[in-house]
């Protein structure tokens, strides 16, 4: 998942949550980059047996390798 809160528009937020409440946990990073509410921009993820990389405009920003999940 990724997110954009409106009170920084420059910054975005990379998410993967994991198992069911109570016993849940999530990782999250960010990327402060342009005002990306300025103008359009791509955002993608790919979902690997171990690890998911987050994508901005083609680039790589982060990757996560905590508690992911197997690929359905």
């Amino acid at each position: 998942m990724a997110e954009l809160l409106g009170h920084d528009p420059t910054k975005v937020y990379f998410s993967n949550h994991w198992g069911v409440w109570p016993d849940h946990g999530w990782a999250t990073s960010s990327y402060a980059g342009p005002n990306f509410a300025a103008s359009a921009h791509t955002f993608a993820c790919e979902w690997y047996p171990g690890r998911i990389d987050f994508f901005v405009d083609g680039v790589k920003r982060a990757s996560h390798t905590q508690n992911i999940p197997r690929v359905p």
